[in-house]
């Protein structure tokens, strides 16, 4: 057909000549058909014709210049050739432009690791562990300062001093005992201040013998659990000890040994019982067990390892805890004169138990003076790894050796250290040494017979019994009488070297006793007890984990869209309360698409500014407001894809409320990449071994990236740039630090360094990168994670292209060959699944992230066939990639550094492999070093394979890659562009970094400057701030002032000053951080309730939000509307944004949002208000409910299929339901009349097992035009054969194939016929998909109306009827009729209705209707008339597949049991046609 549209407008009634629109664009939009057609106005009549175009609906845009734009549907008809339309003037124009633009998509990709290494336990010495304490006495000096060195590579924790406080005269003090941490390699300066306490008297320094008093500087570190330790610094002065000297010849006898004071005895420290129980081997240096070369602190010089040596056999051999305590008084320490301390040497020896000494302490003894040498040189040495532990084991052994030496001097033979004497020292020796004895303490010649009478100890002769007698008798006798020193060969011990000893062991057991210990004895028995925990606890040293974190940014470039509506205000009032709202549908269909699209802010310019309520442009002005809308991936997935972009724009003028379509402009979107990332961070790093003394260089380990683009689309100038590494935990103060060097693309060296341009990647390509950095200290990585933030000029989430992130514990990077997968990369093999020898298991191909399982496959033996030559011989039980390891027992490769060439041999072939895939790999300790060689191969066999290797022997240093230098000015920058900050935190945390570390400490100056914030509610600056030499970034605060007045959220700025570049930096971005400060006093604010219900027809709906509590002042926040099922722009609500402000002192405030009432049949729609979160800087807190739904009851009716009966009579009825505002009240049926003349015959239903026809006749009633009088059934019974079945209904009685059918029952193969009261006939028809569908059951009846007989047709519904039906009435056999109340233009009291029907195989079908309160059978039923001659001519979608559009040739048969018709739906395989 042909359509002349003509375009009016005001003129044409109101200006001379009448003129119609010239030059007014009109288009002509079938969505379903694929049609477009845009026309303009001829410039004399204002009308354009469309020429050939289908009777169908459209869609109508017409746009002309100076006019509003006009937007409606219309249904085009061969019986209205001319459409006339009206469009309004207007002084308001616009243009709408959406155009593509490009934006940078950037994702922060977070990867951490936690690395790994021994180091040696920290070492903290103090300098120096003896202070005078006579000159701080005599107030010679009133102030001592110490040296604390932590000479380790992790912190000392808790580090603290405790001051003596039992001196009679003296109080010390220090500024603070607290010192915290000791980092690293660092020092502190402690002074420590002496002062007389009041009242006091100062005592003669010569009375106190022995004086000692100690301060501790006791810290902490963890090795497993917590490990304390102490360091003793002793305040000393001169000992005065002046000998009793008696003469005559008379003996004085010496008092029994006094106990320990009580305040000594109630502080005892004893060792664990675990470990005193532990029973100690008893053995010597000729024994294995003491032989083994123990390292404790680190050191591994030939001194340390012999000094090693003895202390291993001290306390392994001699008898720790065996040592009298308690029970036994301490050789020295027994009386107050020497007589009875030389008695007491004998009874010393009798405590140590000589019968489980034996020789092993001789050979102690005999390392003593050894063992002391060497600890005196290792505490003197400041090294690294010294450790304090030297000091315990001097300060516990040196007075055992010093009491071995002084029992030494008392019997004058070394050789009683090994005579096993204990029974005879208590038998015979003692009671001849007994008070009440025959000499007394002296020996007389019937007790020395005595004694020699007996038979001697094990390990010594009489002889050496008589001369041990002889030597006592003098030495007691010459000490008695005055004579301390032997002279004229006199057999006596020395009294100057007997009281040199003492005074030693006593000032030992002094300080002993001051740190906790019951005696030197109890000292010695707990560090035994725990040297050899100690010794291993150095020897493998502290296990310190840091966890690095690198901070990457991904950036790709994403085509998004430009929507600019520009405005132009020629009026003479200004332009209010505008908005728009943005309608995007698919491009082919015309469905709303705008979910698939996300819409940023708008963004105003010109004279257009937001005001309450929407826009606002004065008269005479013009602005602009743009959006950027960037589709989500599923608006594109696979291919191109065409979209129409418009809205409908709205505003107030002269208090007239304006509503203007807009044209869409149609766009395409292209299908977006989609990213799949893949880190490889290798475990194993080479660097500095702490435990020696050489420096190790540190060896480059990678940092490898794959990116794979899975997606339809080509990712656009992809680039990712890398941060430093950074610590973010150190739970140990670790010294150690990374860098990243150098970075590779593919096999090409870029710089700069920490940026990698990828360009474009095309859909289904990969690319690979790698970074590779150093570490200050070896180790391994572990614990990996990766994470990401997507960053899109929208903020929202869903518009990440990044689908999957991924970090690999890689091992090695190798290569794959010999395969399509070689694309000349390395490769990355990785430990995929955890493992205790991490083994690898998967290998990752760079060309494209396919991944291959690696198997483990055995090494059967290895030997070398030349200098440099190695034969493998491996076998595995799988084919494919497989690994091997071996551990380099013999010492093969203990010369190598570098397997050169790698070849295979399978059977008769050779092959050659990649240099990567074989390597060599050392693993050092402080005792040896371990060299394992590595194969990683693709084998095609599972019999044996031999590998040959040439090596390297000599100058096999790996040539170092070179690196572009790093620019020698590092770049400052504020981590993050703004900082939150709660008001009652008390200051802020901002972060400086520094792009990489600098050799010397860096002073920056940050200057601050008012936003809301001002300078009482924040410390403002300028800040000089100090980033250390070595580290990346420092961490400051700006204190925050917590006032008590509620106001709005606040902020102010921070600045790098540019004066800063004169520091040697360069300033770079950002360099200027927002901090707010978040309101504490703020007030809670919600909705009062979560959901509203409106009539469609009230107007408005009120809403009403709710304050928690009063404010001071007027506080404005914003609310925003979102489409549910209705749409905004006012189609069905005026959406936009809302400024509701609380007037203060309330706490309610109400406000409404217009309601559209069209004439629309529509279910009920809801749309949703929310709170705005940027209501939060206003100072309020968002609260619960934050969005309210909207619920919009229609006044209008739908209606939907009822799932109920279809009747076929003189007017087919399809019984539908009727819903009023969603409450189903009434019945109505959708009917349609069959024209045709008598004796016409139509099929009513086919499917694959029935058919059913009718035949038609004559009524005497005009009305009805023809009824049913005869029905043909074609059905297949249950055994496949096909029966016929004519009923006819004579005189209302039924006939079955021609006979009077009377009986209650026929059936034949399952087909049944019943007879049923009231004249009816039931038909069961079973279905021909058994199991599938259930019977077919349909009933016939005779209906007299009028005088008239005929045939009502019905088949209930749920009763068999194959989903495939078709037919009359079997084409509305369970499909969606839905129908909507028009605004057609109908005869006057007609109402009308379009008439929607959907069979899910069939397009959609329109019909115009309309509604009666009454079915052809005067029933009071109201039905929708479809077709009818009432209604007139409709429009069909699809005229040639009409039914209710009255042709039915398609339908028509030429008997009742005719099947050749177009739409027949029986199964010919079963030969049911006739």
């Amino acid at each position: 057909m042909n359509l002349t549209v003509i375009v009016e407008d005001e003129y044409t009634y109101f200006a001379s000549g009448q003129p119609l629109v010239n030059n007014a664009a009109i288009t002509l939009v079938n969505y379903q058909r694929n049609i477009r057609i845009t026309l303009t106005t001829e410039r004399d009549n204002g009308t354009a014709k469309f020429v050939s175009i289908p009777e169908d609906r459209y869609q109508l845009f017409i746009e002309a210049a100076g006019h509003l734009s006009l937007n409606q549907i219309i249904v085009t008809s061969l019986n209205n050739p001319k459409l006339t339309v009206f469009m309004q003037r207007q002084t308001v124009t616009y243009t709408w432009s959406v155009t593509p633009v490009t934006f940078q998509d950037n994702y922060v990709l977070t990867i951490e690791a936690d690395f790994a290494t021994n180091v040696p336990v920290p070492v903290v010495t103090v300098t120096p562990t003896e202070i005078d304490l006579e000159e701080l006495e005599l107030g010679f000096v009133t102030s001592v300062q110490l040296n604390i060195t932590n000479h380790g590579l992790i912190r000392a924790n808790g580090t603290t001093i405790e001051l003596p406080d039992n001196h009679p005269f003296l109080e010390f003090s220090v500024s603070t005992k607290e010192l915290g941490y000791l980092d690293p390699l660092s020092s502190v300066i402690l002074t420590i201040h002496s002062s007389h306490k009041d009242n006091s008297k100062r005592a003669l320094p010569a009375v106190l013998i022995g004086s000692a008093y100690v301060a501790n500087i006791a810290y902490s570190y963890i090795c497993g659990d917590l490990q304390l330790r102490k360091l003793p610094v002793l305040f000393k002065k001169q000992i005065f000890f002046q000998p009793t000297l008696i003469s005559g010849p008379s003996l004085i006898p010496i008092s029994r040994p006094r106990p320990a004071p009580a305040s000594r005895i109630s502080r005892p420290r004893p060792a664990p019982a675990s470990l005193i129980s532990r029973p100690r081997p008893v053995c010597s240096f000729t024994d294995s067990s003491c032989t083994t070369d123990f390292k404790f602190s680190g050191y591994s010089s030939s001194t340390l390892s012999f000094c090693n040596k003895c202390i291993q056999a001290f306390f392994t051999c001699f008898p720790g805890p065996t040592l009298p305590g308690s029970g036994c008084v301490p050789l020295g320490l027994g009386g107050s004169t020497p007589l009875k301390s030389t008695i007491d040497s004998i009874r010393w020896l009798q405590c140590t138990e000589p019968n489980k000494v034996k020789s092993a302490m001789l050979q102690a003894f005999l390392c003593g003076h050894d063992i002391g040498e060497c600890i005196l040189e290792l505490a003197g040495k400041k090294k690294r790894d010294a450790n304090e532990f030297v000091h315990d084991v001097y300060r516990s052994m040196h007075p055992i050796i010093l009491s071995i030496n002084a029992a030494i001097e008392v019997l004058g033979d070394i050789n009683w250290l090994s005579v096993d004497g204990e029974s005879w020292v208590s038998n015979v020796v003692q009671p001849v040494f007994d008070d009440n004895s025959e000499a007394g303490i002296l020996i007389s010649t019937t007790e020395l017979s005595t004694i020699l009478a007996t038979a001697p100890p094990n390990g010594s002769t009489s002889e050496m019994v008589r001369t041990l007698i002889e030597r006592l008798n003098n030495t007691l006798h010459g000490w008695s009488s005055g004579q301390l020193e032997p002279s004229n060969n006199i057999n006596m011990a020395s009294f100057s070297k007997f009281e040199k000893l003492a005074e030693e062991i006593n000032s030992y057991n002094d300080e002993a006793v001051s740190n906790g210990y019951l005696s030197y004895l109890d000292l010695y028995n707990f560090v035994s007890a725990h040297y050899s925990k100690s010794n291993l606890e150095d020897e493998a040293g502290v296990c310190a984990v840091v966890k690095i974190r690198i901070e990457q940014e991904l950036a790709v470039t994403r085509v998004a869209f430009s929507a600019k509506l520009e405005i132009e205000n020629m009026e003479s009032s200004p332009l209010v309360q505008g908005s728009l709202e943005i309608l995007i549908v698919d491009g082919n269909t015309g469905i709303r698409a705008t979910h698939l699209f996300a819409i940023g802010d708008e963004k105003l310019s010109g004279s257009l500014t937001a005001s309450e309520g929407g826009w606002s442009l004065p008269s005479k002005a013009s602005g602009s407001v743009e959006w950027l809308i960037v589709p989500y991936s599923e608006a594109a997935p696979q291919s191109d894809r065409s979209y129409d972009i418009g809205g409908t724009v709205m505003y107030s003028l002269n208090g007239v409320n304006v509503t203007i379509p807009l044209l869409p402009t149609p766009v395409t979107v292209t299908p977006d990449p989609s990213l799949l990332v893949h880190y490889f961070w290798e475990k194993y790093v080479i660097g500095d071994d702490p435990f020696t003394d050489k420096i190790e260089v540190s060896v480059p380990f990678t940092l490898g990236v794959a990116v794979k683009n899975g997606g339809y689309g080509t990712a656009s100038h992809l680039q990712i740039t890398s941060g430093q590494p950074e610590i973010v935990e150190n739970e140990k103060g670790l010294l150690v630090n990374f860098k990243i060097i150098g970075a590779s693309l593919g096999n090409e060296i870029i710089s700069p360094s920490l940026t990698v341009v990828f360009g474009d990647l095309a859909p289904s390509s990969s690319v690979v990168a790698r970074w590779h950095l150093i570490s200050s200290l070896q180790g391994e990585f572990k614990n990996y994670s990766a994470t990401f933030e997507n960053i899109n000029p929208l903020g929202d989430p869903n518009l990440s292209i990044l689908d999957e992130l991924e970090i690999h514990e890689l091992i090695r990077n190798v290569k794959i060959y010999d395969s399509s997968e070689d694309d000349g990369i390395q490769d990355f093999l990785v430990n995929e699944h955890s493992d205790i020898l991490s083994y690898p298991d998967t290998l990752y191909s760079s060309k494209s992230l396919e991944h291959y399982s690696v198997s483990i496959g055995a090494v059967l033996s290895i030997h070398s066939t030349s200098l440099n030559t190695l034969e493998v011989r491996t076998i595995s039980n799988n084919t494919g990639w497989v690994y091997y390891r071996i551990e380099d027992a013999r010492g093969m490769l203990h010369n190598t550094a570098l397997a050169i060439n790698s070849t295979r041999q399978e059977g008769n072939k050779s092959f050659i492999i990649p240099p990567e895939n074989s390597w060599i790999t050392r693993h050092s300790n402080r005792n040896n070093d371990n060299f394992y060689l590595h194969i990683v191969d693709n084998v095609s066999t599972t019999d044996e394979v031999m590998y040959y290797l040439d090596l390297c022997i000599t100058d096999c240093r790996v040539a170092e890659m070179s690196y572009p230098q790093s620019p020698t000015a590092p770049t400052v920058n504020f981590s993050h562009t703004a900082y939150n900050v709660d008001e009652d935190k008390g200051s802020v945390k901002v972060v400086l970094a520094l792009s990489e570390p600098s050799n010397a400490n860096i002073t920056i100056m940050l200057t601050t400057n008012d936003g809301f914030a001002t300078g009482v509610d924040y410390a403002s600056g300028p800040y000089n701030i100090t980033i250390p030499a070595g580290q990346t970034r420092v961490i400051f605060n700006i204190s925050i002032t917590d006032d008590r007045e509620f106001e709005q959220n606040e902020d102010f700025h921070v600045n790098i000053d540019q004066s800063s570049s004169l520091s040697g930096v360069i300033v770079g971005t950002p360099n200027t951080a927002i901090v707010n400060i978040l309101d504490n006093d703020g007030i809670n604010m919600s909705f009062s309730q979560s959901a509203y219900t409106t009539d469609e027809n009230a107007g408005f709906v009120q809403l009403t939000l709710v304050f928690s509590s009063k404010a001071a002042n007027d506080i404005t926040v914003k609310v925003l509307t979102s489409d549910g099922t209705a749409t905004g722009g006012g189609i069905d609500y005026t959406s936009g944004q809302y400024n509701i402000t609380f007037p203060s002192g309330q706490m309610r405030v109400s406000f409404n949002v217009s309601i559209t009432d069209d004439s629309v049949l529509e279910q009920n729609e809801d749309f949703h208000v929310n709170i705005d979160q940027s209501s939060s800087l206003s100072g309020v807190i968002v609260g619960t409910p934050n969005t309210a739904i909207v619920n919009i009851l229609d006044n209008e009716s739908v209606m939907k299929l009822f799932n109920d009966t279809i009747i076929a009579g003189p007017v087919f009825e399809v019984p539908l339901n009727m819903m009023s505002n969603g409450i189903f009240n009434k019945i109505t049926s959708l009917c349609y009349e069959v024209y045709g003349d008598a004796g016409r015959t139509f099929n009513l239903i086919s499917d694959g097992c029935v058919q059913v026809n009718a035949e038609y006749s004559a009524t005497n009633i005009p009305l009805f035009g023809n009824v049913i009088s005869k029905v043909g059934v074609l059905a297949y019974d249950i055994v496949g054969s096909c029966n016929q079945i004519e009923i006819d209904m004579k005189d209302c009685v039924p006939y079955v194939n021609g006979v009077a059918y009377n009986s209650s029952k026929y059936s034949l193969n399952g087909v049944t016929v019943a007879r049923r009261p009231k004249h009816r006939v039931r038909v069961t028809v079973p279905n021909c998909n058994i199991g599938v569908h259930d019977n077919l059951v349909f009933w016939i009846s005779c209906k007299e109306m009028l005088g008239q007989n005929m045939i009502e047709f019905r088949v209930l519904r749920g009763s068999g009827l194959q989903p495939d039906a078709h037919g009359l009435i079997g084409q509305f056999w369970n499909i969606n009729v839905t129908a909507y109340s028009s605004t057609a233009s109908m005869e006057q009291g007609v109402v009308p209705f379009i008439v929607n029907v959907k069979h899910p195989q069939a397009p959609l079908r329109s019909f115009l209707a309309d509604y009666y309160n009454s079915v052809w059978d005067g029933s009071s039923k109201p039905c929708l008339y479809a077709g009818s001659s009432q209604a007139g001519p409709i429009a069909d979608v699809e005229p040639n597949d009409s039914v209710i559009e009255g042709r039915y040739s398609e339908y028509e048969v030429n008997t009742l049991f005719d099947s050749n018709f177009k739409y027949n739906r029986l199964n010919t395989t079963l030969m049911c046609l006739i």
